[in-house]
């Protein structure tokens, strides 16, 4: 079963999904700009979450991924700014690109799952962030623009990371 691309994108008056037992993927953009979603509690079953799936959710406050989800697309919750509890699945290997871009308007403390092995250029960019772990198993940091923009944030690294940034001009 699946969410197609764009299925609910708009709907500003959609407050809930009851979600199917047998849903496997939400295409990108599927509930973009759905500004009253509060939450998505996810079922076991969900595989793969698209681009922008949740982008603009600005009410969305409220996010579970099972560790069945082995693959974000980029900026999931590209300006989710009411987001204030965000559990990522033990599932992905990789934090995409802009993940939580604009997102926050409190600070999130947020676990990085043993199971990712690399950050994405920009990852956190712009998200409020209060702490974050860094697991051992994180190898490879993108670059600087992962945290951009990120202020007074406190982080627990244990990792022997390779952050590779740009020299600047």
């Amino acid at each position: 079963t699946c969410v197609g691309r764009n299925g609910f994108s708009g709907c500003t008056s959609l407050t809930d999904v009851v979600w199917s037992s047998s849903l496997k993927y939400i295409d990108e953009d599927a509930f973009r700009k759905c500004a009253s979603l509060t939450q998505a509690i996810l079922p076991s079953s969900l595989i793969s979450i698209g681009f922008y799936a949740f982008a603009s959710c600005t009410a969305l406050a409220q996010v579970y991924l099972p560790d069945s989800v082995t693959e974000l697309g980029d900026e999931v919750f590209y300006y989710c700014s009411g987001l204030i509890d965000l559990r990522l699945p033990n599932g992905i290997e990789t934090i995409p690109s802009d993940l939580l871009f604009g997102a926050g308007s409190v600070e999130l403390n947020l676990i990085i799952p043993s199971s990712v092995t690399k950050i994405a250029e920009g990852a956190f960019r712009s998200a409020k962030l209060k702490s974050i772990y860094i697991p051992k198993s994180v190898k490879i940091i993108a670059n600087s623009t992962s945290f951009s923009s990120t202020k007074n944030i406190f982080a627990s690294v244990n990792s022997d990371a390779q952050i590779y940034c740009e020299a600047s001009s």
